[in-house]
């Protein structure tokens, strides 16, 4: 289980990037799909986040 915590925090950072680029398209298209498709990414980026977090202090 080493090192589980460390590929939660990184899919958390790629699914945070993303978003982030998905959300300055949408904003210059005003899509909504591709805003929906950015809220669901910072969604997942807050759960593998809070995954990370509970990894790192609670799962011994």
């Amino acid at each position: 289980m080493e090192g589980i915590e460390i590929i939660f925090m990184v899919a958390g950072l790629v699914f945070g990037i993303i978003g982030t680029l998905v959300a300055k398209q949408a904003r210059k298209k005003s899509s909504y799909p591709m805003l929906y498709t950015s809220g669901v990414l910072a969604v997942l980026t807050l759960a593998s986040l809070i995954t990370a977090i509970i990894f790192v202090f609670f799962v011994k």
